[in-house]
């Protein structure tokens, strides 16, 4: 309850001059591809559905059974789960019918998360000038991003031809920024980049530089009425968000797509007072409530879980073959 008063008292101060950094950034997304984009609301439903297994238990991830959330994406495949250090877990697979390479970091669960998320000190990001990034974000994204990338070099390499999602809601929606850099950095591009809830990530030069780096083809970044979340680390910590918003209402039944090329539209979720910012606005988006079988626990130590891979699958399904004949 005190971290969470922390945060409020902080967001009292993210109210500052947004005008030097709507006008860099607007001049620098001027000629953005994505920025013709059509935003569907079914297809971020279906993705948040990715973002909501990933607080579930590793193990059951890597099985994928999880239960209810497992189920609307059946057809994933040679999936793995990774937890370690700082809280962090993440898990990537493939969905042969989306044809889709998917990557998602969990959300924040636990009090190791609201420490590392109200850390919001910089921590330099070495591949381009002046560009920084919320220090506990990049602590728990390092702590397990080797196994992460490794697994997308595997999978690209296994499924040439598919499309790379990368998600995540929350904590995950921030560390989503931090992996889908490292996948670019792989010569992978990123196809769809959502996220639900995210808070900014690092500053004005990361964000532009990410835009001009990781250039996915289709990006947004989806925000639910007063969160609390989306307004922290504040504006007056020359923190930036990254593009483009979309903004439902309280019950989510309607959506607003936001300005482009402006790092906060004032019409969108910045335009609500600071008092009207709420938990359960972050906990609600697109009023999914289902539970995983077994939820998120803390964990200690570094830990991969792996689940069955199609060599596996084309074996047993061999093997019946030859049983039947």
């Amino acid at each position: 309850m005190k971290i969470l008063l922390g945060v409020l008292l902080l967001l009292y101060v993210s109210q500052a001059d947004k005008g030097f950094l709507e006008t860099q950034f607007q001049k620098f997304l001027k000629e953005k591809q994505y920025l013709n984009q059509i935003y569907s609301h079914s297809l971020a439903q279906q993705f948040f559905h990715y973002t909501k297994i990933a607080v579930c238990h590793p193990e059951e991830i890597a099985k994928w059974d999880c239960g209810y959330y497992c189920q609307q994406h059946p057809d994933m495949i040679d999936v793995q789960a990774f937890a370690g250090n700082y809280s962090s877990q993440a898990y990537c697979g493939y969905n042969q019918k989306e044809n889709y390479i998917v990557l998602v970091y969990r959300s924040t669960q636990d009090l190791t998360n609201w420490i590392n998320n109200i850390k919001f000190f910089k921590q330099q990001f070495g591949d381009c000038i002046d560009c920084a990034v919320h220090l506990g974000f990049w602590e728990t994204y390092t702590a397990i991003s080797d196994g992460m990338i490794n697994c997308t070099k595997t999978l690209k390499e296994k499924y040439p031809k598919s499309k790379v999602l990368i998600t995540g809601h929350s904590l995950g929606g921030a560390i989503a920024a931090l992996l889908a850099v490292d996948v670019t950095r792989l010569g992978i591009q990123v196809d769809n980049f959502f996220t639900y809830g995210a808070p900014r990530v690092g500053n004005i030069e990361f964000a532009t530089w990410f835009e001009d780096y990781v250039i996915p083809k289709e990006q947004w970044r989806v925000t639910h009425y007063a969160d609390t979340v989306v307004h922290t680390p504040p504006l007056s910590f020359y923190y930036a968000h990254l593009p483009q918003e979309v903004w439902y209402n309280e019950e989510n039944t309607s959506f607003k797509v936001c300005q482009q090329g402006i790092v906060e539209d004032d019409s969108c979720s910045n335009s609500l007072w600071t008092y009207q910012y709420s938990i359960s606005d972050h906990t609600s988006y697109f009023n999914e409530f289902q539970e995983c079988k077994t939820k998120f626990i803390h964990h200690n130590e570094t830990m991969h879980f792996v689940g069955r891979q199609t060599d596996q699958l084309n074996e047993e399904t061999q093997k019946v073959k030859n049983i039947k004949e």
